[in-house]
């Protein structure tokens, strides 16, 4: 009788495989620094607010509540600014990309 020996496969190969090729994917992307950000705006005020990014309007923020935006990677600076519906500007902040990424996001409370 003869025997066929065969070397045992290992039952962590496939797991490792996919481990590499999963990390390969991951780091690459956190370094690149190409992800986004949350921006939260806070409305203290008893009246509706609008949020602009570099005049551009975003969103409009009920009494009492908050909204988020994600900004990705950017260059220069960018400015949010928050006004009343009627055009009355509430608050103004310019970031940095760096700014908004070493806090891990910002918040913006409106309070009249």
């Amino acid at each position: 009788m003869t025997s066929i020996h065969r070397r045992p496969r290992s039952r962590w190969l496939l797991p490792t495989l996919v481990g590499v090729i999963v990390f390969s994917l991951v780091v690459p992307c956190a370094c690149w620094g190409g992800f986004a950000i949350t921006v939260e705006v806070e409305n203290r005020t008893d009246q509706k607010v609008a949020v602009y990014r570099d005049d551009t309007r975003l969103d409009v923020v009920d009494p009492g509540r908050s909204e988020s935006d994600s900004v990705e990677r950017f260059e220069g600076t960018k400015t949010f600014t928050v006004k009343t519906l009627d055009g009355r500007t509430l608050t103004s902040r310019t970031f940095t990309w760096e700014e908004i990424r070493k806090k891990g996001g910002i918040k913006i409370v409106v309070e009249e």
